[in-house]
């Protein structure tokens, strides 16, 4: 039986290992999909795309937008984009404005949709094959997550998991729906069954949920062809830094207490942003900690910034200095093995 409360923190690190893009890669690719033309009264884009071509289009219908403030809204993104750190901030930087909102969240939903297409966790055949991700964390997190647990004891080993994904795609919900099926040889019912005991949160929103997901919001599957009115709702999920701080949220509340009520704590492939962080831990922790432990993947970051981030953790998650490791010599594939023992569940 699981003993230990493990609260995962995910960012985009995490996806890259799947083949998902950084926040510095989106920005290029959100450019590239906003080099848009309008020809007639309606838009088309350089790279083809009809359905950002055709959502755009629904958006400049609306009262009192048109097609050429659309078009001129289009431009200010994608010129702005090598200038900013991520779309997310650009957008949030520029809130209040609801035509760069409305055409950002488009191409974010339709970018990471794409991308999800051809990442590793793409299914062929309505099967993931699971060859390709036996390097990346997914791999590594599922060994640790059932390591010595039967079918019987699945639902209690999952329950004392949650996971805080700062990333707009499905990726971990769908490994673990399919990983589930292919393992313990159930079918997709069961496998969405015993997954209603992981917590899992995404603080801004996703691009829909997952069809054999209980919720209530847009649902597309996996890396699916998405039709222009389809995109327009998956659109409406995507929220920015400031949408994200609702502090009425629900979800925002229970992330906070997991992570209050955590033993340890892991960071996989999770940038640091101070405004995220005050998210999580918007004043420092009133637990003991002096048994709590916090791991952390900071491959990229410098020396002197990890000792910053080592000091933050400590203080604000109520961390002794001496149980927090933050590894910049380490990507999220690697912390699996590197502490096994330490973050054994058992």
């Amino acid at each position: 039986m699981a003993t230990k409360k493990t609260v995962f923190i995910i960012g985009a690190g995490a996806s890259k290992e799947a083949n998902l893009p950084l926040a510095t890669d989106l920005t290029k690719k959100i450019a590239s999909a906003l080099d848009v033309r309008s020809d007639d009264g309606c838009f088309s884009l350089t790279g083809n795309d009809h359905v950002l071509a055709e959502s755009l289009n629904h958006v400049a219908a609306e009262a009192p937008f048109s097609v050429g403030s659309i078009r001129d809204t289009a431009w200010q993104i994608r010129d702005a984009m090598p200038q900013a750190s991520s779309i997310d901030q650009f957008i949030d930087n520029r809130r209040g404005d609801v035509k760069i909102s409305r055409c950002g969240k488009l191409a974010i939903a339709r970018t990471i949709i794409l991308e999800e297409s051809q990442s590793l966790l793409a299914s062929h055949g309505g099967r993931l094959d699971f060859r390709p991700l036996e390097d990346t964390w997914y791999c590594g997190f599922w060994r640790w997550l059932i390591d010595g647990c039967d079918i019987a004891a699945l639902k209690g080993r999952l329950s004392s998991v949650a996971l805080i994904v700062f990333n707009y795609d499905r990726c971990v919900e769908h490994y673990l729906h399919n990983a589930l099926q292919n393992y313990y040889e159930i079918n997709s019912s069961d496998a969405a069954s015993l997954l209603h005991s992981v917590e899992i949160f995404h603080p801004y929103g996703t691009v829909g949920s997952l069809p054999w997901q209980d919720t209530a919001h847009a649902k597309i599957d996996f890396g699916a062809e998405v039709r222009p009115p389809q995109l327009l709702n998956l659109a409406e999920g995507i929220k920015t830094f400031t949408e994200g701080r609702n502090l009425a949220s629900g979800e925002l509340t229970r992330c906070r207490t997991q992570l209050a009520e955590a033993n340890q704590v892991i960071f996989l492939g999770f940038a640091f942003n101070p405004m995220n962080l005050d998210l999580l831990w918007p004043t420092a922790s009133p637990r003991d900690g002096s048994s709590r432990k916090c791991f952390a993947t900071a491959f990229g970051i410098s020396e002197s910034d990890c000792n910053e981030i080592s000091t933050d953790l400590a203080h604000i998650g109520n961390f002794s200095p001496k149980n927090v490791a933050v590894r910049r010599d380490l990507r999220c594939k690697q912390i699996f093995s590197e502490f096994w023992r330490r973050i054994s569940l058992l």
